[in-house]
């Protein structure tokens, strides 16, 4: 029997099962306090309550969820509240929280409980309180539910919470609206922020003057000045002076450059340890506390004043003032820290979503067995490493060697770090895990932590056409002195691989911190250029390139973005995502139509290529902004009848608007089977995937068994707030380039899914290149993939996603060494 035959009887046997997580991360209950109304003594789920009593106070009251989750993996519990006013889950209090095993604890002060549409509780009557489960309720079991009185401060020291009076209200602190005689300014504005603790969440910008009563003699005051942010903003501003009874405490002065480096990119270089510690590793690092010594004189005239320029330098969001001899400043920090940590649920036992290509341990002295690569003169190829040690070690260093020299020269190699961050397991959800898939390609200020694997990310892109066939390499590894070297065998074979038929790349945008001051703005259309230009060096080129909305006088620069996308061979027709939604919410329906035909117009008396509009996100998601797109697609089809319209797709409810589009931009929520492929096809609807969150899957295998004819992963640079910290948006940061201070960098900052759409596109063209042979022992292989997958599937895309990496990696190898065999070169 030949290597070859024994590979086909090897392959013919594949099966594949879906991995199982175990989640296991435990949280400690906070102390009793005092209990006003005991709602139910517990029990197994669901527990119902209702109605409360009219006369509670939601300034005084907290309710008080306590348990705990039995077994070795988390559990979900869902809390439902309705008053008077609920009919259904926009107009009702909903929460979905991830719980470790083991005791918990989830406090909800009823002050500033809103609906999911933003509208405030009528504490005053609540007709119901519901506590369920989904994913492992019958492992949940339910002590108490209690309204507890609120925690308050050491007896003398006063806190005061800035913002709305329905913003959520941190324990033990009263509030200060915009409204307050306390507070002077000329453009005050409350504000409301999610993700962070309800000490930091709310405040008010604007605020020149705060005028307090407190007892006289010596106190701490401290301030919260960070105005959190969300969605792509982390706030700036220019100069801020504080003022505190007449004496300046505080005065600073940035240039836009200088406060990114300061600021913005302060949390770049933090990693997280064995602990895995979400508080230390975030959440205490945010608010902006400035503490300071004050003496307040006889008339008890607290007086802060500020002054300065930019959005955020007249912003508070809390102060906190305790008498001499006084600390309540630990408790609110010990608080501040109990609830980020029962808010936010870490799983360390998920890890990485991507299996290394090899394990290596510095200490052993083990061959392994060499890594199987496959390159041609027209496609790279990516290689994931796991390094463990058993203690501390610096900066490791990795290269590449090969045995001919003229394949030094002929291969790049890229090499990147990966970096331990937390990550959020699902989208909008509270279950974070470590993971290395942040990637940074300056790697050396992280060396080795004892026990933990650092990962590695490599990517072999040729230069020049390297020699036809079978090629051995060594990469080495040097850290602490020692040397380990893990050897390659890179399969070459003389082939031509055909471009991939189906597109896949990222939504791109210009970085946000690039926008921010017109002397940045260059900086961002430069890191435009670049980023189109790795993503072309990678052959990912199917992305939805930042192209500005051709409002106003912005036409010109949305022709020169379509030129530029077109210049670096992005794939037409590529997706116009954030231009059609500005042009209908800046100018309406019909004005915005008859733009968008202008904005056609012009780019064909320019010869460019014309984008595939989108028109509509989520349409059936009402709490999301969704709306019926049906006006506004006749509008454009009238306005601009050969103008291409797509719609995002996420729920089986979208299905009666996929008619309306050209392209049904679709993902698992809608139905990404092949069935539902095929179905929309039927209709002469053109279907696109996104969001799959499986980029190397679904831009390789699953576009070329589907038939699907793009696919676009969401997103190349959407920093939501702090870029380095996950917890303070509504969802995760999603960066496929994480922001860099250094503009176009010569090798970027990476997330790891990038590699993996690469590998994607690669597979595809493996793929392609199969059917195109007519050997017998070519069409023999493909029959077993068809088969394998096909037929075990059952075009499911859910079974898809269990198919493991290495699997994916097996099967370009045997498609690589068939290439040899046919060409007549047998593997040695």
């Amino acid at each position: 029997m030949t290597r070859f035959t024994a590979l086909l009887t090897l392959l013919s046997g594949l099966l594949f099962a879906a991995a199982s997580l175990a989640e296991t991360v435990k949280t400690e209950p906070a102390a009793n306090r005092a209990t006003l109304l005991t709602l139910s003594e517990g029990g197994s789920l669901p527990v119902r309550y209702g109605p409360l009593p009219a006369d509670i106070e939601p300034e005084n009251a907290v309710l008080v969820v306590r348990g705990v989750v039995t077994g070795a993996a988390t559990a979900e519990l869902l809390l439902r509240i309705d008053d008077r006013n609920a009919t259904s889950y926009a107009t009702r209090f909903n929460s979905e929280q991830r719980l470790p095993p083991g005791p918990f604890e989830i406090r909800l002060p009823l002050a500033g409980l809103t609906a999911a549409n933003h509208q405030p509780l009528d504490i005053g009557n609540i007709r119901k309180i519901i506590l369920f489960g989904r994913d492992g309720m019958e492992r949940v079991k339910i002590d108490s539910v209690v309204l507890e009185a609120v925690a308050r401060l050491a007896k003398g020291a006063s806190g005061y919470s800035f913002g709305a009076a329905t913003s959520p209200l941190f324990e033990g602190f009263s509030r200060i609206t915009a409204k307050d005689p306390r507070l002077s300014g000329k453009y005050l504005q409350e504000i409301l922020r999610p993700g962070v603790d309800p000490l930091i969440a709310s405040g008010i910008s604007g605020i020149e003057h705060v005028r307090l009563r407190e007892t006289a003699g010596k106190h701490r005051v401290t301030l919260w000045t960070e105005e959190t942010s969300a969605w792509e903003s982390l706030r700036s501003f220019g100069k801020r002076r504080i003022t505190i009874n007449g004496s300046v405490v505080r005065t600073e002065e940035y240039t836009p450059e200088s406060w990114l480096q300061s600021r913005y990119f302060s949390g770049r270089d933090r990693e997280v340890g064995a602990d895995a510690d979400i508080w230390e590793n975030y959440g205490r690092h945010r608010g902006g506390a400035l503490t300071y010594d004050v003496e307040i004189g006889p008339d008890g005239l607290l007086a802060i004043d500020l002054a300065g320029f930019g959005a955020t330098a007249l912003y508070l969001s809390a102060i906190l003032i305790e008498p001499a001899g006084i600390d309540a400043l630990s408790a609110v920090n010990q608080r501040r820290k109990t609830w980020f940590t029962n808010r936010w649920t870490v799983d360390s036992s998920i890890g990485d979503s991507i299996a290394p290509d090899a394990e290596i341990t510095l200490e052993s002295d083990a061959v392994p067995d060499a890594i199987d690569l496959a390159l041609t003169a027209t496609s790279g190829t990516g290689l994931h490493l796991a390094l463990l040690s058993a203690k501390a070690q610096g900066t490791t260093r990795l290269s590449v060697h090969w045995r001919e020299p003229l394949l030094d020269r002929a291969i790049e190699t890229l090499i990147w770090t990966g970096q331990r961050r937390l990550e959020r397991v699902r989208t909008g959800g509270n279950l974070f895990t470590p993971r290395s898939a942040s990637l940074r390609a300056d790697g050396r200020a992280f060396g080795l932590h004892a026990g933990i694997p650092r990962r590695f990310a490599l990517w072999f892109n040729p230069k020049e056409p390297p020699p036809p066939g079978v090629h051995s390499g060594t990469l080495r590894i040097e850290a602490g002195g020692l040397l380990r070297e893990q050897r390659l065998r890179l399969i070459v074979p003389p082939i031509a691989l055909p471009e991939a038929r189906h597109a896949a790349g990222f939504y791109l945008q210009t970085p946000a911190h690039l926008l921010w001051e017109k002397s940045l703005r260059s900086a961002g259309e430069a890191q435009n250029r670049c980023d189109l230009a790795f993503l072309a060096k990678l052959g990912i080129t199917g992305n939805a390139p930042a192209l500005r909305p051709p409002l106003g006088d912005a036409l010109p620069g949305f022709l020169r973005d379509t030129q530029q996308a077109l210049q670096f061979a992005n794939a037409e027709p590529w997706l116009a995502y954030q231009a059609g939604f500005e042009l209908r919410r800046a100018l309406g329906v019909e004005k915005g139509a008859i733009r968008l035909a202008e904005a056609e117009a012009a780019l064909g008396r320019e010869n460019l290529p014309a984008p595939v509009w989108s028109m509509a996100d989520e349409p059936s998601n009402a709490e999301s902004g969704g709306t019926d797109p049906g006006a506004w697609v006749a509008a454009v089809r009238r306005a601009a009848p050969a103008a291409r319209l797509a719609g995002h797709l996420n729920s089986k409810a979208d299905k009666s608007y996929a008619p309306l589009f050209d392209v049904a931009i679709i993902n698992a929520g809608f139905g990404i089977d092949i069935a539902e492929i095929k179905s929309l096809q039927k209709q002469k609807v053109i279907p696109w995937l996104y969001n799959t969150d499986a980029p190397r899957l679904t831009a390789g295998l699953w576009l070329w068994l589907s038939g699907a004819e793009r696919y676009l992963q969401w997103h190349a640079r959407l920093p939501l707030g702090d870029p380095f910290d996950p917890t303070d948006g509504r969802e995760g940061d999603v960066s496929m380039f994480p922001p860099m201070p250094l503009v176009c960098a010569p090798q970027p900052d990476i997330h790891v899914g990038m590699i993996e759409m690469a590998d994607g596109l690669i597979d595809q063209r493996f793929f392609r290149w199969l059917e195109t042979q007519n050997t017998p022992e070519a069409q023999k292989l493909l029959a077993i993939i068809q088969r394998t997958f096909l037929k075990t599937l059952s075009g499911d895309w859910e079974k898809a996603r269990a198919i493991p990496r290495e699997q994916l990696n097996s099967l370009r190898i045997a498609i690589a060494k068939l290439a040899l065999h046919l060409n007549g070169t047998e593997e040695k």
